[in-house]
């Protein structure tokens, strides 16, 4: 993810459109921390899912933006979107067999 932000950020061209996207990395960034307290210290896997839910729109939307500026950056962002979807399939689970 920082690799992706730094290239992101370094861009030559669309200086606006980068800082938009930092500015969007940095709320599912916020999104991605509040994640981890909503399930592990406040035992919430349904709010949590609903919260991982949006770090997948946001970061798919995120990649799809930052393909337009620099697809290295995209490139490398998209394992984290994959992770994110991994994940959300662990807590989709925990949520039914709870």
């Amino acid at each position: 993810m920082d690799c992706s932000d730094f290239l992101l950020k370094n861009s030559k061209h669309v200086i606006k459109l980068a800082v938009l996207q930092s500015k969007v990395f940095f709320i599912q960034l916020i999104f991605n921390t509040a994640w981890s307290w909503m399930f592990f210290s406040f035992h919430m896997p349904f709010i949590a899912l609903l919260n991982i839910w949006l770090l997948i729109y946001l970061n798919i939307n995120l990649a799809y933006k930052m393909s337009k500026i620099d697809v290295l950056s995209a490139t490398l962002y998209c394992p984290y979107v994959i992770w994110l979807m991994f994940a959300s399939y662990l807590n989709l689970f925990i949520v039914i067999n709870n």
